[in-house]
């Protein structure tokens, strides 16, 4: 079978949000992972694109035929994850009960103890699950969550209908994430010495590639991929600088707030980007786009590989 351009991107769509539900499946139960899975199977394609597929129904076939093999695909690879982590709803139970704890107390107080009975199993339990102890916990704690996020961020962003809409939803999403986060707020606020370290100079730049080479993707099919790779960048370097210190007349938790923000502030950049025209026209190759997608998808598996790494 024949795949055009346009639903190799549409496949490249869904690989990204798929990869990023069976990681979050990887690392453990949740409902966003069936919210995740549903949107993935949607392909969001823009205005454009749905267009032009609602006036072929040939082609409608054809991408449909091409999803039921990605679904395949796509089930089997979890398949074989769950096979060979039967005890991953323990180990997402383990890390909930750690951020509990730490939310209640921080890191530097919270113990195996602590999370054990929190988590209603043994110490022993916690060991064999988490063999490096404490430090094993608590970075499970921080993977389960970026997942989570990730997720979330695939969820909000695949869906916009343009731009704006998709600039807008991944600093709500993120912005969100991070304020109502009780354990990452009791940290922020009673030991930041913790925390800070992973969001100065060369590990600040590891946080901001990673999270960039997810997003720039959803962004990209607005523009080249260098020029979402930058807007990606630009982004997450406005919401972690808002997010830990916060201004007078900016709330990133208000979509009002928010829209203003990106409509005054950011789309006039992302014009410029776009090479001077409006953003609406300024389209991409298939293969450049594709690219753009494959590096998003690659970058959840990266980090995926980081987190087994922790385990």
């Amino acid at each position: 079978m024949e795949v055009d351009d346009e639903t190799e991107i549409a496949l490249m769509s869904q690989e990204v949000m798929t990869v990023s539900a069976s990681h979050l499946h990887l690392v453990g139960s949740d409902p966003l992972l069936e919210h995740a899975a549903s949107q993935a199977r949607q392909l969001p394609l823009g205005p454009g694109a749905r267009s032009r597929q609602a006036h072929s129904s040939e082609q409608a076939q054809s991408v449909e035929q091409a999803q039921s093999v990605e679904r395949a695909q796509s089930a089997e690879r979890v398949s074989a994850a769950e096979a060979s982590r039967s005890s991953t709803p323990q180990r997402v139970r383990i890390a909930d009960a750690a951020a509990r704890c730490v939310a209640r107390t921080g890191v530097s107080k919270t113990t195996v103890d602590d999370v054990a009975s929190e988590a209603g199993c043994s110490r022993a339990t916690v060991y064999r699950t988490f063999p490096g102890g404490k430090d094993e916990v608590i970075a499970a704690v921080v993977d389960t969550e970026v997942a989570r996020l990730f997720s979330a961020l695939a969820v909000e962003m695949g869906g916009a209908d343009d731009l704006e809409e998709s600039i807008v939803a991944g600093v709500l999403v993120t912005s969100a994430a991070i304020s109502e986060h009780a354990a990452l707020q009791h940290v922020l606020a009673n030991e930041p010495g913790t925390l800070l370290p992973h969001l100065c100079f060369a590990r600040l730049a590891g946080v901001l590639d990673i999270t960039s080479g997810f997003a720039a993707p959803f962004l990209a099919r607005w523009l080249d991929p260098e020029a979402a790779r930058r807007l990606a960048d630009w982004v997450a370097r406005i919401v972690l600088s808002y997010a830990s210190n916060p201004a007078p007349g900016v709330d990133l938790r208000d979509p009002s707030s928010v829209r203003q923000l990106v409509s005054t502030f950011v789309m006039p950049g992302a014009r410029l980007l776009a090479g001077g025209c409006g953003v609406e026209n300024a389209t991409v190759g298939a293969p450049d786009t594709c690219a753009a997608l494959e590096t998003s998808a690659t970058t959840l598996r990266r980090f995926g590989s980081m987190d087994e790494s922790h385990r």
